[in-house]
Formats: structure tokens, sequence, C-alpha cells
């Protein structure tokens, strides 16, 4: 399915649909600091037959997937993660070595959450998956 792009939305053809041929939800980005739980599986199996349901009704559908950077958590966990294996702080490591290594945690674990959303049989449309720390949204933060 994924593969086919049966969940991918006719951008142009919605640009020009009127708002109500139209529908379009962003999953609440679940952190990248664990796995989903049930909590997540329920929310995303709500929002699918929603989805599911606007598509069969003849809409344009975007439901978009995507992950939080959760900074304090995230930092937290990469932090006892790097003592734990090399009995180092971040400090030790300098700021763009600690960077590295939080964003080798979160290509991660942010592909384990993925793998869920997959294995769940959510309907989102893979190819637009965001972070919430990747570059257009962290400069729309930062502006």
């Amino acid at each position: 399915w994924e593969a086919q792009g049966f969940y991918s939305t006719d951008v142009d053809g919605a640009a020009k649909a009127k708002p109500d041929e139209k529908f379009v939800i962003v999953i609440p980005p679940p952190n990248v600091t664990g796995s989903l739980h049930i909590g997540h599986a329920l929310t995303c199996s709500i929002e699918d037959t929603l989805c599911r349901w606007n598509r069969m009704v003849g809409k344009y559908v975007m439901w978009l997937p995507g992950t939080d950077h959760a900074g304090i958590a995230t930092q937290a966990v990469v932090e006892k993660k790097i003592m734990r294996e090399s009995g180092k702080t971040k400090h030790d490591l300098g700021r763009e070595k600690f960077l590295e290594e939080v964003w080798n945690w979160k290509n991660q674990k942010g592909a384990h959450i993925l793998t869920q959303l997959r294995r769940l049989g959510a309907s989102v449309d893979h190819s637009r998956t965001v972070f919430t720390m990747d570059d257009q949204r962290s400069r729309c933060v930062t502006e």
C-alpha cells in the first residue's frame, strides 16, 4: 500500500478543492524517547477510521505522521545512554559530538515508531513524515 502510494494525496487536486472536500489531520507526534504505547494505538485507530471514512466519501485526505524531539526528555535519555556506555558526560563529548549522538538516537527511535505505525496499518502518508526539529519546522520556531 505504501509503495503504491495508496495513502498519498493528490496535492494539486486538493489545492483546487473546496474546504469541505478535504480532510487533513496530523498525528500528535509521539516523543522519540521511546516506543508507541496502547494510548498511541487507540488514538491512531480512531484517526485511521476518520481518514478512511473521509476517503470513502471522496474527500482528499492527508494524514501526516511524525515524531517530536521531546527536547529535555531526549537529552536526559541520551545522557544516560552515553554515561552507561562510555562513562562520559555530555560535557566530556562536547556540543557537536553530543548533538550527533542525539540525532543518532532520534534516527533509531524515530524509525522504530514509524515501523510501529506501519505495523498498525495506519493509512498515513509516509512520504510526508516530519520531525519537530527538522529544517523546515525548526526554522519556523527560530524566526
